[in-house]
């Protein structure tokens, strides 16, 4: 029997591969006082970023089950306001399976797969993104845009220092979706910077986003748990490296979602 995640998920994220390492750098604390986050884009500009996506369940055996895509965003103009609009368009795929540490044969998933190639290199991907990080994606299924919201990390419109937090609701918004519908939600999350530091040759600002979507009834179980970290680039303006783990869990079994962005060129 599907579980409620897995049944809100298409086929390809019925597959399973080894998520991408994270990058190695050297790492120490800077004192930069206050610093400015946000996007820094120009009509032109071209961003590639890996997703990976990989949902495990225990139960009578433990499934791995994920997806890797690549895609290539081209900033195609921006308005007065300062929000940009962006193209995607899918440039890699790859996907497997793992069931109890035993991967599955490639060619029982290939047809599945191609399936899946073919499906989203016909989908041309649009996203608004505004230099604070507010993201709103258009195109595809609740499924299709998981990869795409990842770039929307809302940010502070001052000044921040290290240890400085602000509410950001809309990290955990669109998870209300994968509880049953009917419920009265309560809806909250909140991203800190966490440090600066000289990361990969990078000062990197290092913000970490914790939240949760559950019923506001509190004798009701269930809910949506978020735990993550991102890494961004103050000097060029733009996200580096951002992890996400999702756990749905209720008063019989629990799920998890992981979602790893990085960018690649």
């Amino acid at each position: 029997m599907l579980t409620p995640l897995l049944t809100r998920l298409p086929l390809a994220l019925l597959l399973g591969l080894a998520g991408c390492a994270g990058r190695a750098g050297a790492r120490s604390g800077l004192e930069l006082g206050e610093v400015t986050l946000g996007w820094r884009l120009v009509p032109g500009m071209e961003l590639t970023y890996a997703c990976t996506t990989t949902y495990t369940q225990d139960q009578q055996r433990v499934e791995e089950l994920a997806r890797v895509e690549h895609w290539s965003y081209l900033v195609r103009d921006l308005d007065e306001t300062g929000v940009a609009s962006l193209e995607g368009r899918l440039t890699a795929f790859g996907a497997g399976l793992t069931v109890d540490g035993l991967e599955v044969g490639a060619d029982q998933l290939a047809e599945g797969e191609a399936e899946e190639v073919e499906r989203l290199s016909a989908l041309t991907v649009e996203l608004a993104l505004a230099m604070d990080g507010r993201a709103q994606v258009t195109t595809g299924s609740w499924a299709d845009r998981l990869p795409h919201r990842q770039l929307g990390l809302t940010l502070p419109e001052i000044p921040v220092s290290v240890g400085d937090a602000w509410p950001d609701p809309s990290a955990a918004r669109p998870y209300a979706d994968l509880l049953p519908m009917g419920l009265e939600l309560e809806i909250s999350a909140t991203s800190r910077l966490e440090d600066v530091v000289l990361r990969d040759g990078l000062t990197q600002a290092k913000i970490v986003t914790e939240g949760y979507v559950r019923p506001s009834d509190t004798s009701q179980a269930g809910g949506v748990f978020l735990d993550g970290a991102a890494w961004w680039d103050l000097r060029s303006g733009r996200l580096i490296e951002r992890t996400l783990t999702l756990t749905l869990s209720d008063a019989e079994e629990a799920e998890r979602l992981d979602i790893a962005l990085r960018l690649i060129e």
